[in-house]
This record gives structure tokens, C-alpha cells and sequence, in this order.
């Protein structure tokens, strides 16, 4: 079977959103997530090329802090990470779900507008250690969300009331978030992203600057998404 029969598209999501507006408020509360020396880094080659690291879920970005040769790349991931993950004690409610379900597809929706506190717990189970390891700061604010469903309207069960009050509302992009992912094609059902693909036999730009090359890696990470 040949590599266009066998390709398949993947959609990204990013790990949370913060509207331009919030960041222009509070700029230096923001610059783990917008600066391009962390999450505002823009990688360079590849399916992934133009897109910046708070544009990927949180494996892309971990995969390039463990697996990049490039410094510059492993140091803007791991500052976007750190602060990710201290984002996720307080903003718990505004990370997107980063995974597919074969039940119910939540993909992209924020946690706090899923609101559907069963299923979440049902995720934390030990048989999702796969998902657990891929995106423990994702798993780390739907904990919080858990422990503290009143604040971010948790549905605690059928029937029980969720806690809404006078502006908890969540913000919500347009297209209930689904403008928010983008696509690229796998040459494979067995690979997956990052996957670079330019064209080139090296898999490097031309124009690269010195130090600075993403590598020309197929991470074949486990493709199992819960």
C-alpha cells in the first residue's frame, strides 16, 4: 500500500487561547505564551513550518523540547511548558481538549465548556497512562477542574446542580472553537507529528540560521488517543 493511500490528516489543537485583549492587559503575565523566545517561537521547516508553539497541543511542544538539536527550540519549549503548567493552577478551565474520544469527540473544546464531570474522571482512570504521559499538564487542570467543579461548571452528576453563577460564562472563540485547530497529512497511519516534510533530502531550509535546524525527525510516538 503506498504512502498516499495510507496518509491521513491530523488536527491540532493548542493547549489554551488567550485573546490578544487579556494579553494586552497584563503583558508581562503573558510572555511564557507570547514572547518568541517561548511560546511565540515560530517554527521554521516542515508540515509545521510557520506555526508557533502555542499554536501546537502540549506533546508537539514536549516532543521538540526532548527531541530538537536546536537550543533555541528546546529552551523556547521548555519556558512555554513551565509556564503552561503554572497556568493550568488557576486557568484550569480554559484548556482545550487535546484528544479524541470514539464515544463523544470533544476535540478543541474547552474543558470548562464540556462541563461533563464523568467523563473527565472517567479519563484519569490508570488505563489512560498513555494520555496521562503525553499530556500531564492537560491532565494536571482537568484535576483541578475536578476538585473544583463550582468554578468552572463541572456537572457533578444528572440531575445535581452544576454551581453556575452571574458570570462564570466561559469564553468561547467563534465556530465553538473548531476555528481554532489546523490540519497537515501523515504519509502514514503508523507516524506520528511531528512530522517534517519540505521537500528536501535533508529536511533542512536553506536559509537556516547556524544552530538553529529543526531536525529532520518521524516521531513514532504511540498513536492510541483514548
Amino acid at each position: 500500500m503506498s504512502a498516499a493511500e495510507t496518509s491521513e490528516e491530523r488536527v491540532i489543537f493548542p493547549s489554551v487561547v488567550i485573546p490578544n485583549e487579556v494579553i494586552e492587559d497584563s503583558p508581562d503575565a503573558y510572555l511564557w505564551y507570547s514572547e518568541p523566545y517561548a511560546g511565540g517561537y515560530e517554527l521554521r521547516y516542515g508540515a509545521l513550518a510557520k506555526k508557533k508553539l502555542n499554536e501546537l497541543d502540549e506533546s508537539y511542544v514536549r516532543w521538540w523540547m526532548e527531541n530538537s538539536r536546536s537550543p533555541r527550540i528546546r529552551s523556547a519549549a521548555k519556558a512555554y511548558l513551565d509556564g503552561l503548567e503554572e497556568y493550568a493552577t488557576s486557568h484550569y478551565g480554559e484548556f482545550l481538549v487535546p484528544h479524541r474520544n470514539k464515544r463523544v469527540n470533544r476535540q478543541g473544546k474547552r474543558i470548562d465548556f464540556c462541563r461533563d464531570k464523568k467523563s473527565f474522571n472517567h479519563l484519569l482512570h490508570p488505563r489512560y497512562s498513555g494520555l496521562h504521559d503525553r499530556y500531564p499538564i492537560y491532565f494536571k487542570a482537568v484535576q483541578q477542574f475536578i476538585d473544583h467543579p463550582s468554578h468552572h461548571l463541572a456537572r457533578r452528576d444528572i440531575g445535581e446542580h452544576t454551581g453556575l453563577r452571574p458570570g462564570d460564562a466561559p469564553y468561547i472563540p467563534a465556530n465553538d472553537n473548531q476555528d481554532l485547530g489546523f490540519t497537515y497529512r501523515l504519509g502514514g497511519v503508523s507516524q506520528c507529528a511531528p512530522v517534517i516534510m519540505n521537500g528536501t533530502s535533508s529536511g533542512q531550509s536553506s536559509d537556516a540560521d547556524e544552530g538553529d535546524e529543526d531536525d529532520n525527525i518521524s516521531a513514532n510516538r504511540d498513536s492510541g488517543s483514548g
